[in-house]
């Protein structure tokens, strides 16, 4: 045993709940890092040492489906490297989020404001909470499906007005972004004005059916007829690519399972670590390693993104001009395409993201979509499609660098790129996804920036990587 680890030894023996954990005990508390391991020099190795042991502590805990205990073990994954915590969080709380999921489908044959109070008071009391906040950035969506879930049962039929603002005391004790946290705040401020109003033995009235049902039906049609006017066609497009402020609501068949980020790169890159990357798609071991796309058209562009990387590896630089638009010849927008599965594209990264889609054939069509930061895309994908995601920053019409030499630089069709790039280029041009098993409604998400990299959440396992 090397003298670390009898150190690492002592330090959990130091503390009673993290010494219940690792012998396969729920601690009697939340974690609380009474020892300040988190500013010691030897943390990180001390994460390494804890995570070494998470197939043990998975199989210690995953019967688990009592939220208290739940949350006393997934508070102490903050001292495990940051892969381990996300796998263990997600693993550990399946069943937990699938009980979660029944208790919603129970939900939609009550008919009391009793029945419903009985359900939502099993799911979303201080200890679910507590519960949820414990749960890591990484592990997001688990958090999004909670607030969804909860957020469903005030828009219950039988749900009362004391019952709405129950649940949205209890909400606002969630450790969210500003935008969903937003999400509650409009709830709450429709549930104060009377947008949503409720009946005390009824639940849930309808606004629209009760208050003047002509009248409110004659000014949809004319404020349609006048913003028609106003903005003209070239809005249609937002028909086929919806751009909104947060997730759709889930529906019973969907389930979560994200049991790792697809491609995670580690936390807080280095300076080198970013060179590495460059270096490897400079090199051209991806050219010349993996095997080409079969659509000749996106091949072209994929190669075209890879050299483009290279020369910022080279500090090759354009005088990148700035660009409104991010179109590439023979390249369609993605509101052409109609595919049968619709897929949400939830950007929460600090980049732009540009996502490819393209058929996996000869001549095949591609179709690009740009999301930017913050914005939410739909875009209906065939199954078996391929998809590229790139991220960057700044917008800029791509020019060869005076100080390249021709065979260095892409092709004359790659008239655009991403002027603010780092070594989440690099991580994502490794990686190209197919929709291999898509459902009814299929969510991804972006996350990261700088120093935790860029990464696609699968939120329901429908891609599949090359």
């Amino acid at each position: 045993m090397s003298e670390k680890s009898i150190v690492f030894d002592q330090w959990i023996q130091q503390h009673p709940g993290l010494n219940n954990l690792m012998h396969g005990k729920v601690p009697s508390s939340i974690f609380e890092d009474a020892f300040r391991w988190k500013e010691h020099t030897l943390f990180s190795d001390f994460s390494m040492y804890l995570a070494s042991f998470q197939g043990a502590i998975y199989g210690s805990f995953s019967s688990l489906e009592d939220e208290n205990q739940l949350a006393m073990v997934v508070s102490y994954f903050q001292l495990f490297t940051s892969d381990a915590q996300q796998f263990l969080e997600q693993k550990l709380t399946q069943k937990w989020f699938d009980k979660l999921q029944n208790k919603l489908i129970v939900a939609k044959s009550s008919a009391s404001e009793t029945a419903l109070l009985e359900i939502t008071d099993s799911i979303c009391n201080d200890d679910s909470i507590t519960l949820i906040n414990n749960i890591s950035r990484k592990s997001y969506p688990l958090k999004i499906q909670y607030l969804d879930a909860v957020l469903s049962f005030i828009h219950h039929p039988s749900c009362t007005a004391r019952l709405a603002y129950r649940l949205i005391k209890q909400l606002k004790k969630l450790d969210i972004n500003a935008e969903h946290r937003k999400t509650i705040d409009t709830v709450e401020s429709e549930l104060k004005s009377g947008k949503l109003l409720y009946n005390r033995k009824q639940g849930k009235v309808n606004f629209r059916s009760v208050v003047r049902p002509l009248l409110v039906l004659v000014m949809i049609a004319c404020c349609g007829l006048g913003i028609y006017y106003l903005i003209g066609r070239e809005n249609q497009v937002e028909d086929d690519i919806e751009i909104a402020s947060s997730f759709e609501d889930f529906t019973k068949e969907e389930r979560i399972q994200i049991d790792s980020l697809i491609r995670t790169m580690q936390t807080n890159t280095t300076v080198t670590q970013q060179e590495d990357i460059f270096q490897w798609l400079g090199n051209g071991v991806v050219l010349s390693l993996r095997t080409p796309l079969n659509n000749i058209r996106m091949e072209q562009l994929y190669n075209d993104w890879l050299l483009d990387a290279a020369l910022i590896e080279n500090s090759k630089i354009d005088t990148c001009i700035s660009a409104k638009t991010m179109q590439f010849p023979g390249v369609l927008e993605s509101s052409k395409l109609a595919g049968s599965h619709k897929v949400i594209f939830k950007n929460e990264s600090m980049y732009q993201v540009l996502c490819f889609v393209f058929e996996q054939t000869k001549q095949g069509k591609v179709y690009q979509q740009f999301i930017d930061k913050g914005a939410t895309a739909t875009i209906k994908i065939n199954q078996n499609q391929g998809l590229l995601f790139v991220p960057g920053n700044d917008l800029g019409v791509f020019s060869c660098p005076t100080t390249a030499q021709k065979e260095e630089c892409p092709s004359a069709s790659f008239t655009r790129h991403f002027c603010e790039t780092d070594a989440s280029l690099g991580l994502s041009l490794s990686s190209i996804y197919y929709l291999s098993k898509p459902s009814t409604t299929n969510k991804i998400m972006f996350v990261g920036d700088s120093t935790t990299q860029f990464s696609v959440l699968d939120l329901y396992g429908i891609l599949e990587t090359n």
